[in-house]
């Protein structure tokens, strides 16, 4: 039973430290991304442009693609921050270094869940801000609020998956236990 135990915090760490450099490099991209020059930064645009009227057959804004990417960006990076914490949290409560009574942390959707959507605000603060000294590109507290936005969406989605999966597990009919 206890090499069961250590086999899973095994497979936890491997997860965890998986994700969070998921997570790095997301924010290099991000970071990469808002390094271009604003006119480099607009040929991206256009040709992401035509790339979705390719496949929809309409032709959106080049303002509309932008924000929807920040959206996207920063979901993502919520999205795979919140499954970093998720288990790294996991590994925490397999291994109990100190003892700590359940009443007394949050529950865990709502401690990641936080912690996911500061870091998400924090680095779209930091990247908007580094945009200030990129050629041809601004900062704009705009597209911290839309980076947010993505943040909030993406742990919304998630909260309510969670909450199907509960709902779910509840009707599935309990196997009877066999007894010898």
């Amino acid at each position: 039973m206890e090499e069961k135990i250590k086999n899973i915090r095994i497979s936890f760490l491997l997860l965890a430290i998986t994700l969070w450099v998921c997570v790095v490099f997301w924010m290099v991209v991000i970071f990469y991304l808002s390094s271009e020059s604003g006119s480099d930064s607009s040929a991206r645009t256009m040709e992401f442009g035509k790339l979705i009227a390719t496949f929809t057959g309409r032709v959106f804004p080049s303002y509309v693609i932008r924000k929807l990417a920040h959206f996207m960006e920063y979901a993502i990076l919520t999205f795979i921050s919140y499954l970093a914490l998720a288990s790294s949290f996991r590994i925490l409560i397999s291994r109990k270094i100190v003892v700590i009574n359940e009443k007394d942390i949050k529950p865990g959707f709502d401690l990641n869940a936080s912690f996911s959507i500061w870091i998400t605000v924090l680095f779209a603060v930091v990247d908007e801000y580094h945009q200030l000294f990129v050629p041809g590109r601004i900062g704009s507290i705009f597209d911290v609020l839309i980076d947010v936005a993505g943040g909030f969406f993406i742990l919304i989605v998630i909260r309510i998956v969670i909450f199907i999966a509960k709902i779910a597990s509840k009707k599935r009919p309990q196997e009877p236990l066999l007894v010898d």
